[in-house]
């Protein structure tokens, strides 16, 4: 199933047997921050036990969009779901350590190396 793109953001959402893989293409900046949330909720309804946030082709991240990802780790959990990010580029990955995304998500060099978890 493939989201259609808004703004700069495209989110393609692969179900593999190991778990859920969400593709974030673009950026997650105020203008597509609406559209996130909502795509957001839509993966929480498939009520996955694994969900891999791939972020190899994210190029940005707005304090919303970290909201909205600390806010869909915290519901998918309470579902008893595991969540990671993985392959966070350096740019992003400073960015989200700084706001202390790493203190809530388990952070992955690779999209294998989280779905093997």
């Amino acid at each position: 199933m493939s989201a259609p793109s808004r703004m700069n953001l495209t989110i393609d959402v692969n179900n593999q047997a190991s778990g859920l893989v969400v593709k974030l293409k673009g950026e997650v900046g105020n203008n597509e921050v609406d559209f996130f949330k909502s795509q957001l909720m839509r993966i929480l309804g498939q009520r996955a036990k694994k969900v891999v946030f791939d972020m190899t082709d994210l190029y940005f991240i707005a304090s919303a969009g970290m909201g909205a990802l600390a806010s869909f780790r915290r519901s998918a959990l309470s579902s008893g779901a595991k969540v990671f990010l993985a392959a966070v580029p350096a740019k992003l990955d400073v960015l989200l350590k700084t706001a202390g995304m790493n203190q809530l998500y388990t952070m992955c060099a690779t999209v294998d190396e989280a779905l093997a978890k």
